[in-house]
């Protein structure tokens, strides 16, 4: 299966180590290809030198998955592929009505917390279609 992932592994900081922790992830599962593209310009995350994900430009055939680790406004719906979004959105701030509509076509959506999973129950978005992640766990030497 081909899965394409956006989001923001390149930065140095909470947001990039955390998508570079799902990134690897993802490349870590059996049978599938993994292509990836950055969401932010610049490169200044050094663990992703040794995640083995495909480029975008590489991709041969359409990803049956697309998975967007972005903000709301810039979620696309795609209609060929299934959508995952894991939202970065300030926790104290609502989602704006005009995102709703957008966001009950996502296919999942990937939370770290109840507050988020709430949150998105609270717009009317279906529970099935919201699963809470465990939160990433990072090694310091």
């Amino acid at each position: 299966m081909n899965i394409l992932y956006l989001g923001p592994f390149q930065k140095n900081n909470a947001l990039g180590y955390t998508s570079s922790i799902i990134l690897q992830h993802l490349c870590a599962l059996p049978n599938h290809h993994i292509y990836a593209h950055p969401i932010y310009s610049g490169i200044d995350n050094t663990t992703i030198s040794n995640i083995p994900y495909f480029r975008f430009k590489d991709i041969k055939k359409y990803p049956e998955i697309n998975i967007q680790h972005s903000t709301v406004n810039s979620l696309y719906v795609d209609t060929y592929s299934k959508n995952y979004f894991i939202p970065i959105h300030p926790a104290n701030l609502e989602i704006p009505k005009q995102y709703h509509s957008k966001l009950k076509a996502i296919d999942k959506i990937l939370v770290y917390s109840d507050f988020e999973l709430d949150k998105f129950l609270s717009i009317g978005i279906d529970k099935d279609k919201i699963i809470k992640l465990p939160l990433p766990s990072v090694k310091i030497s």
